[in-house]
């Protein structure tokens, strides 16, 4: 289906005046979409939703209804173009994003990122299990990256990127998405900003603070965090040691914890809270699954990815 044959639906009648994004960056996830996110927010021409990074209002968050979407835009100005960053859009989901957009915003321009699909796929594990254990569940999964894959079939297909953009493009015209690199963002971050803006109509010589870290995957900073509150947890529950620490400067105790961390114990520690690590077998296995669709996304983009068969 065409952008011009839009389906009804209750997302695009009785809509209230107000804001609505003319753009998305539709992922895909543990791709950089956090880092594209704070480098757009410093565009003076582009409006985020404020405090928020994804909305997900084409996804499972349908059910708030449309004057709420709306008004995480309300703080636009007129020379403003609002948009918002949500990776979940490139998740396969029924019905499908892409046409709950097109159905809402029929000229939407969209920004599509990829990196290496078996290093997103683990990299997605290792999120789930941050999440899930910041949630405190305890999945079934936790054991293994294969279990991870049997359990969401939905992650493997989800770095089958040729998919998604077929997808997107039985609701909108070729030119509406621009499909880019994450290896891009990392080498040239301001090249690939200017490529963007000027996709998405705003002015693409405005410049980014581009010397924070690129983010495509925050985990190891979460496994640090969580062995430091763990290793502290430990300590402090010791007969005087909560009391004694308000004494100690920040850097004796800064200075005991690296000793603690690099401690039989402190490893110990780490090994147990780090994600199962993947195996070569299952790597090759994946390199195998994305081979061809690898193969359909470089013709599509006229690039070289053969370095992701490896």
């Amino acid at each position: 289906m065409k952008a011009s044959a839009v389906l009804d639906s209750p997302l695009a009648s009785d809509a209230p005046a107000g804001p609505l994004p003319s753009f998305f960056v539709i992922g895909a996830r543990k791709c950089g979409t956090t880092t594209l996110d704070q480098y757009m927010r410093q565009h003076p021409q582009i409006c985020l939703p404020r405090g928020k990074k994804e909305l997900n209002f084409f996804g499972d968050q349908a059910h708030r209804g449309l004057a709420w979407y709306r008004a995480h835009f309300a703080h636009a100005r007129a020379d403003q173009l609002c948009g918002e960053v949500a990776p979940m859009y490139s998740i396969e989901q029924d019905p499908p994003c892409a046409r709950r957009i097109a159905e809402l915003v029929p000229q939407a321009r969209l920004v599509y990122i990829v990196r290496h699909p078996v290093e997103r796929t683990y990299s997605d594990f290792c999120e789930q299990i941050k999440t899930a254990r910041a949630l405190g569940r305890n999945c079934a999964w936790f054991k293994s990256f294969d279990d991870f894959l049997d359990a969401d079939p939905r992650a493997v297909r989800a770095s089958e990127y040729i998919r998604t953009i077929e997808e997107y493009q039985a609701y909108f015209p070729p030119e509406a998405l621009l499909t880019v690199l994450f290896d891009d963002l990392k080498a040239d971050s301001t090249a690939l900003l200017r490529r963007i803006y000027a996709h998405i109509g705003v002015n693409s010589g405005a410049a980014a603070a581009t010397d924070r870290p690129i983010r495509a995957n925050a985990g190891d900073e979460y496994l640090q965090w969580q062995t430091r509150l763990r290793l502290t947890r430990t300590l402090r529950a010791l007969p005087g040691v909560a009391t004694a620490a308000q004494f100690i400067p920040r850097s004796w105790r800064d200075w005991a914890y690296t000793i603690l961390e690099r401690s039989r114990f402190g490893q110990a520690v780490r090994a147990a809270l780090a994600p199962p690590p993947m195996s070569a077998q299952t790597r090759q296995r994946l390199l195998e699954r994305f081979r061809a669709p690898n193969r359909a996304l470089a013709a599509y983009l006229g690039r070289d990815l053969s370095h992701w068969d490896r």
